[in-house]
């Protein structure tokens, strides 16, 4: 498989839902270290990331991140990214199937912790999306996580 040489066509930020997409052919980056990416619960920030999602030697679908606890020590916090395929349902019909979800090693440092996922691309599909967030791994109640991030690949 190889990538196509494209720029990226699309990259639109949509405020009212927080949601950041993009379509490329290479590594397109997510947010920043002074404006990362942030988990909230109840109003407190909880867990923040930033970094880059690409496809990898025409092999992987690869997401690399930055993630800091901003309660350092407490609950850990984790990216977790979901990889689908533009591809035929079981119907017939062009959707996106989800192939793997993939979340990161955890951390509960108050500085930023390099981490990544990838997934190894099945078959020959003609685009993948990678949807990324942050969030904080609670063990009582449902983890609180970030808006998504999400970039969609052709190749």
């Amino acid at each position: 498989m190889n990538i196509r040489r494209m720029p990226v066509l699309l990259a639109a930020a949509t405020a009212a839902v927080g949601v950041l997409t993009s379509t490329a052919a290479y590594a397109t980056n997510w947010y920043t270290s002074s404006s990362p990416l942030i988990a909230y619960d109840d109003g407190v920030k909880q867990a923040g990331a930033y970094g880059s999602s690409y496809i990898e030697n025409g092999t992987y679908a690869r997401t690399t991140s930055n993630q800091k606890d901003y309660r350092p020590g407490g609950d850990s916090v984790y990216v977790d990214t979901d990889y689908k395929y533009w591809m035929a349902n079981s119907y017939g019909d062009m959707a996106w199937i989800e192939k793997a979800s993939k979340e990161t090693g955890r951390t509960n440092s108050g500085s930023w912790v390099y981490k990544y996922t990838r997934h190894t691309l099945l078959g020959n599909p003609d685009r993948v999306r990678m949807v990324t967030h942050v969030c904080e791994d609670q063990s009582l109640s449902g983890d609180p996580c970030s808006a998504n991030v999400i970039h969609t690949f052709s190749y």
